[in-house]
Parts: C-alpha cells; structure tokens; sequence
C-alpha cells in the first residue's frame, strides 16, 4: 500500500471547544501537532501596529491586552514560514487566529470543531483551573459574552468555506481517529 502524501490540517473552533487540549493529545500520539495561538498569533493595536508582549505576563495576558486594546490576529509571515517549514510533513495546526480567506488554501483539510453553548461555557471554566493553561481567556463575563458572540460568525465562515465538521463533545481518541483517518 503506497503511503499518503502529508497533509496540512488546520483545526479551528471557538474558545473553549478543546483545541489546545486536542493538540496535546496529537502530539502525545506521535504527530506533529503545534498550537497556532503560539505559532502564528500576534497582537496588533488600533493603528494596526504590531505589539510585543511582556514576557513575565503568564496567564494574564487577555487582560493586559484587553486593557491596552489590542487585536490576536494571524501573522502571516509566521504562517508562511511554518509551513515552508513543514513541506513535505504532516502537520497539525490547532487554532490561533483563524488566517485571512486567501491563505485557506495552504491547508489540505481544515475541521471546524462544533460546540454548543453550554460545553463552551463549561470548558471556559475548567480552562481557569487547568494549571497547564497559558492563558485565562473567558474569565470575565465580557470575554464569555465575546466567545459566545463570535461562535455564530465562526460558524458560518466554516459553513461557507466548507469546512470538515467535528462534534467538539467527542472524547479526543475519537477525534485523533476521525482526523487521522486516511481518505
């Protein structure tokens, strides 16, 4: 049996639907699984400037970025380069800001994973006692008010762009099974 050409696979989803837990547990599996909120995020202000964050920020950095007016938006530069670097690799790229339409493209396959609203709410809350988080986004009522917000749009982008939808609710080996299924 011949072996599949790699992929590039993206996997997108509201805050809360599983996205970084899903990505350690790819990576626990032996695939090359990165987060893009680490990978090919950045933070911009209202003028559009590119803005460095702290280093000694932690789990804090929503609010020091919500305080400073700041936007999380795909660098695409980063986005170029990871995958110039992956050619040739499977790679998993799990969330981070989702990147602009013309570069959808570059991606294989691309899943959206669905969530209601009541997981999202509950997964939020776990996130804040989850001690391996990086970060505390949904912590205020605000950020959860935004999550909530940005779902149906999120949705509908996926919907139009005809992405793979995957039942954030299912436990993640069946995820790792769905996503790695040869096609």
């Amino acid at each position: 049996m011949q072996k599949p050409e790699p992929l590039h696979v993206l996997v997108v989803g509201a805050s809360g639907t599983g996205k970084t837990s899903l990505q350690r547990f790819f990576k626990k599996n032996g695939k090359n699984a990165l987060d893009g909120d680490i990978c090919i995020g950045m933070w911009l202000n209202a003028r559009g400037d590119k803005v460095k964050m702290p280093i000694d920020m932690g789990r804090n950095i929503n609010k020091w970025a919500e305080d400073r007016e700041l936007s999380w938006v795909c660098d695409t530069g980063k986005l170029k380069r990871l995958l110039s670097r992956n050619k040739g690799r499977w790679l998993y790229l799990f969330g981070g800001p989702l990147p602009p339409d013309s570069f959808l493209r570059f991606f294989d396959r691309i899943y959206y994973l669905d969530a209601d609203k009541k997981l999202i709410l509950k997964r939020l809350k776990i996130r804040l006692r989850d001690a391996d988080s990086y970060h505390n986004y949904g912590e205020t009522k605000k950020q959860r008010e935004q999550v909530l917000r940005d779902m149906a749009s999120q949705r509908k982008r996926a919907k139009e762009h005809r992405f793979r939808f995957i039942d954030a609710s299912l436990p993640p080996q069946q995820i790792f099974d769905i996503m790695t299924k040869q096609v």
